[in-house]
C-alpha cells in the first residue's frame, strides 16, 4: 500500500523501495523499512482516539527488526509483533480482531498518516481481508 496515492501496489517485493508504505500478507504487516525493506519508514503507537491526533509525534518510532527472543524465527514487524500489534487473536474461536491502537506512519517520502485497522473480515466473514482507515496529519515539527 501507497499511502501517499492510497493505491495498493501489485508485489512490494518486486516493486521499488520508493513505491510502497505497508505490506499487508493476511494478518502480517511489514514496513518498507528496518529489515523488511530500504524505504525508511517508521511507525509510532499512539495511546489516543483516532480522531484526537492532529499531528506526528516527534519521537517513539520504531521499524521492523529480526527475531527477538520469542517463541518463533519470524521477524519482528513492528505492527504485527508483541503488545502493540495491530490484532489480537481469540484461540477459542480462531478469530482476529483490532486491538484499537492508532499508529502514525512516517512514509517513504517523508509524509506522516494517522492509521487504524478496522477489520481482518469481509462482510461475509472471511478472513485476510484487512480493513483500516487512514489520514494524512503535519509533522510534529509543522507547527502540530
Amino acid at each position: 500500500l501507497d499511502l501517499e496515492t492510497g493505491e495498493v501496489v501489485a508485489d512490494a517485493e518486486q516493486a521499488d523501495a520508493t513505491v510502497w508504505d505497508l505490506s499487508i500478507r493476511r494478518y502480517v504487516i511489514a514496513l518498507n523499512g528496518g529489515v523488511s525493506g530500504s524505504g525508511g519508514v517508521e511507525v509510532a503507537v499512539i495511546e489516543e482516539a483516532y480522531e484526537d491526533i492532529a499531528s506526528a509525534p516527534l519521537e517513539g518510532y520504531i521499524t521492523d527488526v529480526e527475531d527477538g527472543p520469542d517463541s518463533d524465527e519470524d521477524i519482528d514487524h513492528a505492527l504485527s509483533s508483541g503488545d502493540t500489534s495491530w490484532y489480537a487473536y481469540d484461540q477459542t474461536s480462531h478469530t482476529l480482531s483490532p486491538q484499537g491502537f492508532v499508529y502514525v506512519i512516517h512514509t517513504v517520502e517523508g509524509s506522516y498518516f494517522k492509521i487504524e485497522f478496522l477489520d481482518y473480515y469481509n462482510e461475509a466473514g472471511s478472513s485476510g481481508h484487512v480493513r483500516v482507515r487512514f489520514q494524512e496529519i503535519p509533522g510534529a515539527d509543522a507547527g502540530g
